[in-house]
């Protein structure tokens, strides 16, 4: 569980699953809300949010790099390691 500032990047409302209960986000407003890390990866792949504290890919957890990978539709291929992992990561988003 952590706090993120989340920024709506739409032009309309969007909501997101805090561990209090639903938040529903005005376009272009910032919220900050108490997400899971499965919930916070869930809404950053949706591309509806920035967060204003994201974290860098060096300093996740390698399973939260594989939650990651997987939301992002990313194949790891044999990637197993921490770097293997982020280099994956990078060269998919690079590729976009």
């Amino acid at each position: 569980m952590a706090k993120h500032a989340l920024t709506n990047a739409t032009d309309g409302p969007k909501s997101v699953n805090s561990l209090t209960g639903t938040v529903v986000i005005a376009a272009g407003a910032s919220e900050e809300v108490d997400l899971s890390e499965a919930e916070f990866i869930s809404a950053k792949a949706t591309g509806w949010f920035a967060d204003d504290g994201d974290t860098e890919l060096a300093d996740m957890k390698v399973a939260d790099l594989k939650a990651l990978a997987e939301s992002e539709g990313i194949d790891l291929g044999d990637a197993t390691k921490k770097d293997d992992i982020i280099s994956a990561i990078e060269l998919a988003r690079e590729a976009e």
